[in-house]
Parts: C-alpha cells; sequence; structure tokens
C-alpha cells in the first residue's frame, strides 16, 4: 500500500483534486515517474472511481507493468488488476501476464491478493481457466485462509465464471462455517457467513 493509498483511506473527505492533479502531471510526464508511483496513483484514482483522471496514465502504467511483471509484489499485482477491473477498463497483454505470473507462482499471493485478483478477472469477465485451477488448488492444498470478506470474493468469482473447483468449494463451506461457529462476528457476519455456507455448499453439488 502506497502513501497515497494511505493518505486516501485516512483523509475524510479524500483529497480528490490533489490526486486529479497529480495524475495530469504524470500524464504529461509519465517517464519521469517510477512505476510504482504510477501504481500507487492509479490505485487510488480506481477506488475514488475517477476514471477520466486514472485514463491519461494507465496506458502507460500497463505497458510498463507487463515489462517488469516478474519483479512486482502479490500486493502490487493484486492492487494493479483490481484498478483496471475496478474502471472496467481493458488491458489484454497485462491481464495476460498476470494470469501467467499467478498460474506459475500462486503460493508468492496471499489468499486476500488472491481474492482479489479471482474477483477482478471475474469481474471483467477475463477466462482464464487454467489460472483459476491453479489457484484453488494451491487454497485446498495449503489451507488457506480467507476472511469473509475475502471468501465472498472468491466465490462470487468462480460461480460467475463457472469454474469446476469442488475440492475449493468443499473447504470454502468449511471456513464459512468456523467462521460462523467462533462466534467472532457480529450478527450481519454471521448472516454473510451462513450465505456463503450455502452458496458453497451450492457449488460443491453443481461441480462434484
Amino acid at each position: 500500500m502506497g502513501m497515497l493509498d494511505v493518505m486516501y483511506r485516512r483523509c475524510t473527505p479524500p483529497p480528490l483534486p490533489l490526486y486529479a492533479a497529480a495524475a495530469a502531471q504524470m500524464a504529461r510526464h509519465t517517464a519521469a515517474y517510477t512505476l510504482e508511483s504510477l501504481l500507487d496513483l492509479t490505485s487510488v484514482l480506481a477506488k475514488a472511481r475517477m476514471e477520466s483522471a486514472a485514463l491519461s496514465i494507465m496506458e502507460s502504467l500497463s505497458h510498463r507493468a507487463v515489462k517488469n511483471i516478474t519483479s512486482l509484489s502479490g500486493e502490487q499485482i493484486a492492487d494493479l488488476v483490481e484498478s483496471f477491473a475496478l474502471l472496467g477498463v481493458e488491458a489484454p497483454e497485462l491481464f495476460d501476464a498476470v494470469a501467467r505470473r499467478v498460474s506459475a507462482e500462486p503460493q508468492q499471493f496471499s489468499s486476500k491478493e488472491l481474492s482479489v485478483l479471482m474477483w477482478s478477472y471475474a469481474n471483467m469477465v477475463i477466462s482464464k481457466p487454467v489460472m483459476f485451477t491453479a489457484v484453488a488448488e494451491y487454497a485446498v492444498t495449503s489451507q488457506l485462509a480467507f476472511d469473509l470478506a475475502d471468501l465472498n470474493k472468491l466465490l462470487w468469482a468462480y460461480a460467475s465464471m463457472g469454474i469446476k473447483a469442488p475440492n475449493l468449494y468443499t473447504a470454502a463451506a468449511t471456513q464459512a462455517v468456523m467462521h460462523e461457529i467462533e462466534g467472532k462476528a457480529d450478527s450481519k457476519s454471521r448472516h454473510l457467513a451462513s450465505q456463503l455456507y450455502n452458496l458453497a455448499a451450492d457449488l460443491t453439488r453443481t461441480f462434484r
């Protein structure tokens, strides 16, 4: 998480004119800024749904990210893809490069990052069965733990893309039950856990 992202989360209201001005400056001189700086600002612009400002730097960001995909962290890749998905911006080369990286090295990503990535691809309706299968197998064999929000994103992504992953759905159902039984959640969260259990159970039966 970059400095601008921290500022966006902490400031109420966030300084949107400042972000727009920064985007305009970066758009004029993209070569003068690091990939990390472009990514940080784009992430904030996407969360604020500042599409016009973000579009001015996203093409350059995409090209540079593809060239440097192996050097980016799991968090940076998740933030990058999520930004494009939030704004509905197509970037085929970027999504292809990220899918190859995730398929080859799912262990380089946290459960939160994987859920964000799967949600992003599903939101863009980008079919990458090899990646979805690799992530499902890794999540099951490594017994990855997901919080309720991440579990919700993950299940929605696999369900909406019609991915056959019964072992993942069984594991997700178990995690949903545990979230409910442990009693750490409030009533709203317990209700979500119950819904996720029902969804995971239905998916298990459907894709058995």
